[in-house]
């Protein structure tokens, strides 16, 4: 066991549960590093893109909850259809997120934690809000 959470693509839209199947293991947990992105093969960046933001937001491992700037870089695509790509994109990432119990979205969890959305804040001597 990898430590990520399991996938339910029960539900999924067939489009989605193709992508899904491309980041996850045998076992329908999330795979623990960003497929290999082939050169001039679309789809591999593609993957690689919907991997890094569905660690991004239930990865228990703190390296894959960075900010994401670089994601689209896989992408292999001019700026113009890039754009596009990635609202498609992101909508299909949303739903694999989605099908994942909220109390495993650990990204989503250490994020809302940070900007005081999730969890109780504590208060420090001085007056300063701490979410942990």
């Amino acid at each position: 066991m990898n430590g990520m959470p399991e996938l339910n693509l029960e539900g999924m839209s067939e489009a989605t549960r193709i992508w899904a199947e491309t980041i996850i293991r045998k076992d329908r947990t999330l795979r623990a590093s960003k497929p290999k992105v082939i050169q001039g093969d679309r789809n591999s960046g593609n993957a690689a893109y919907i991997w890094r933001m569905v660690a991004f937001y239930i990865s228990p491992r703190q390296q894959h909850q960075c900010m994401p700037v670089c994601a689209e870089f896989d992408l292999q695509m001019d700026y113009s259809e890039r754009r596009e790509a990635v609202v498609k994109l992101d909508n299909i990432i949303q739903e694999i997120v989605d099908c994942v119990p909220q109390s495993q979205q650990h990204g989503v969890m250490r994020w809302g934690q940070a900007f005081g959305m999730i969890g109780t804040p504590r208060y420090n001597d001085e007056g300063a809000v701490i979410y942990r």
